[in-house]
């Protein structure tokens, strides 16, 4: 009689847990957007809350978005001041800091982090900066004349923008370029470096490149178009590069060779590779050549010390 009980109990007990583990992925299902705080067109805050102020143009994050909030900026002309707070995504799937085909926004002080997709994503925007962030995954998609400058980013996608400027960024990861043309890539510390499709008019100079040619995490160069890595006299710096300085000027004697390493050929090259890391607040060309002033004169120094020594005791002697 028991058995018999168990048969007919069992496909119940199966039944109610498929029941509760569906009910359970349909809830995880809701939860995978967190709501968004938009910063409508015409420059209301909706939904209004205490997490943004408002002060004219300037939009203001007062406190921490921990798994609450994302953000949506769809207007122009304003400034948006995380004022050192951070957004936390925790796994949900937003875009944590969203600026949507819009001119001349300034994005500031703010840390975004968590989100399983993209934390930062500039979309078909013009004129419109990133200053002082701190970010795992920033995404720069269309859009002309964007500034991002002086930045913490783990990977930075640039693809289909122009003429913008790259400046002074700390990128732990990855530089990724694709179908980019004429921006400014310069002064910034970068791990190593994704370029490919067509990529036209882009200047790298005073760059720190700390990947080399060789490993998993190796630079990779699909296609360099008409590309410039140097400006006739000062280019990059390359962790791999080893040529020599004769002159000691601290730029390389023979060129960087950028290697298509899937058809082993030279396709582009840093004509005037740097020696050691750029200084991103004094050129490292420059510092070198007072230190060889420096040294020249404290050389003169003590050998016109020396030989005024030498002429008294000489004196003395006689």
């Amino acid at each position: 009689m028991k058995r018999k009980a168990m048969v007919f109990v069992m496909p119940l007990i199966f039944l109610a847990v498929g029941i509760l583990q569906l009910a359970t992925v349909t809830t995880a299902d809701s939860l995978a957007f967190l709501p968004n705080i938009t910063i409508k067109s015409d420059g209301n805050v909706e939904p209004q809350t205490s997490f943004i102020k408002q002060d004219g143009n300037i939009y203001t994050l007062t406190k921490d978005l921990v798994r609450n909030y994302a953000i949506n900026i769809n207007c122009s002309n304003i400034i948006f001041d995380a004022d050192g707070h951070f957004i936390d995504g925790a796994g949900y799937a937003n875009i944590g800091l969203a600026l949507n085909n819009i001119n001349n926004v300034l994005v500031k002080n703010v840390t975004v982090f968590g989100f399983a997709g993209t934390n930062i994503a500039f979309r078909e925007c013009a004129q419109c900066s990133l200053l002082k962030a701190s970010t795992e995954f920033l995404f720069v998609k269309g859009g002309i004349e964007n500034e991002i400058a002086e930045n913490i980013v783990g990977e930075l996608d640039l693809e289909a923008t122009g003429k913008s400027t790259i400046t002074k960024n700390n990128i732990t990861d990855m530089l990724i370029v694709l179908n980019s043309n004429d921006n400014l890539i310069a002064r910034n510390s970068i791990y190593r470096i994704f370029f490919r499709d067509n990529n036209e008019g882009n200047t790298f100079l005073k760059n720190n490149f700390w990947c080399g040619k060789i490993g998993p995490s190796a630079n990779f160069f699909e296609f360099v178009g008409t590309n410039s890595w140097d400006n006739g006299s000062v280019g990059n710096y390359w962790s791999d590069y080893n040529g020599s300085d004769l002159n000691m000027d601290g730029i390389g004697d023979t060129p960087y060779f950028i290697d298509n390493k899937a058809l082993e050929i030279v396709i582009a090259k840093d004509n005037y590779p740097l020696m050691v890391p750029y200084d991103f607040e004094h050129a490292t060309v420059v510092l070198l050549q007072i230190e060889l002033f420096a040294a020249v004169i404290i050389v003169s120094v003590v050998v016109l010390a020396g030989a005024g020594l030498l002429v008294y005791f000489k004196k003395r002697k006689h």
